[in-house]
């Protein structure tokens, strides 16, 4: 009778252990790897597809003509993806292009925040004669703002933090990165082709150097912050998510951890909590720059301001880079900004 009962808890014991076993391969908890998973365990991103993608970034208050020249050659197409678009010069340019039979598309904000002037309908009136270029606004996409800052030309590309303004280009502090990289510019292609019929897009239509909000950018930013292991720089307008604000209270104790932020009072938390040592306001020029670079290796550019409105609700899209000379270029700016608060 002993051996009997010894026997049956002894299959009892196998059999749940097989069962924990089993359960395990099909609910496995992973820690974060660099990767991340779909609904169907599957990988949709990982750190190591990071490509070295290079060309240039420039920096205003300068840098206006680089910009210009490159929009004047291009031939076939001009795309456009904008919150604001009010520089005279520009404008002329795709008057001057549209003449030469280029075909333009531009996706601009009609409702921006505290708005004096609907410019989405003064570029219409602007352009109403010209039969090669259509405007849309964001109304109809999966987003409260259209918030990005990308054109798209004949063979190139630029990411950047500002809008078309004149300000952007004299008084503001802003990065702009160019790049001929077909794979990149391929799946912003795609993206814009998607916001432009008012598709879904779908992390397969993401390139892996690129963030897009509303979709993959608030888990990828949130654990590339939180994996910092030697420094993060960010230098951007502001910073109010909670979530974000949590994640660099607990980052402040690397050995270099350091903000600059705009001179307004939507950063007066961030300056209250943190020493100066750590986070400072750039009185002039005005940061309207987005930019944050994680242990001197991955420097992430674009249009999204640290908010929770951009994280979640906006049409935002930022480049992850690797390349040591242009993370070199951003660190030179960020120090010579740093000095001269």
């Amino acid at each position: 009778m002993k051996k009997a009962s010894y026997y049956a808890i002894q299959v009892r014991f196998g059999i749940l252990i097989s069962l924990m076993l089993f359960l395990s391969a099909c609910v496995q908890i992973k820690p974060w790897d660099g990767y991340y998973y779909g609904m169907n365990n599957e990988v949709t991103w990982s750190l190591s597809w990071v490509e070295d993608i290079t060309w240039e970034i420039y920096i205003t208050p300068w840098n206006f003509q680089p910009y210009y020249d490159s929009l004047a050659s291009t031939k076939s197409w001009l795309q456009i993806q904008v919150y604001e678009f009010t520089e005279k010069r520009i404008k002329n340019l795709i008057k001057n292009l549209l003449n030469k039979g280029t075909d333009v598309k531009i996706i601009i904000e009609d409702k921006k925040f505290q708005q004096y002037r609907n410019t989405y309908k003064d570029l219409i009136n602007l352009f109403t004669w010209y039969k090669n270029i259509e405007i849309k606004s964001d109304k109809q996409m999966w987003t409260e703002y259209i918030h990005s800052k990308v054109d798209l030309l004949d063979d190139s590309f630029w990411i950047k933090t500002n809008n078309i303004t004149a300000s952007a280009f004299k008084s503001s502090r802003e990065y702009m990165f160019r790049s001929y990289d077909g794979g990149v510019k391929q799946s912003l292609d795609k993206i814009f082709d998607k916001d432009w019929r008012w598709e879904k897009i779908e992390t397969k239509d993401i390139h892996p150097n690129l963030l897009v909000c509303n979709i993959n950018c608030r888990d990828i930013i949130e654990d590339m912050l939180n994996k910092a292991k030697e420094s993060i720089l960010i230098e951007t307008q502001y910073i109010t998510d909670p979530n974000i604000f949590e994640i660099l209270k607990s980052k402040s104790i690397l050995s270099w951890f350091q903000i600059i932020v705009a001179d307004t009072d939507d950063n007066d938390n961030l300056l209250n909590y943190f020493w100066p040592a750590k986070v400072k306001n750039l009185k002039k020029p005005y940061v309207h720059a987005k930019m944050i670079l994680i242990d001197n290796k991955y420097l992430i550019l674009g249009s999204m301001n640290l908010s929770q409105n951009s994280l979640d609700k906006n049409r935002e899209i930022w480049i992850i880079l690797i390349d040591q000379i242009l993370i070199g270029k951003f660190e030179s700016q960020f120090r010579r900004d740093w000095r001269n608060q």
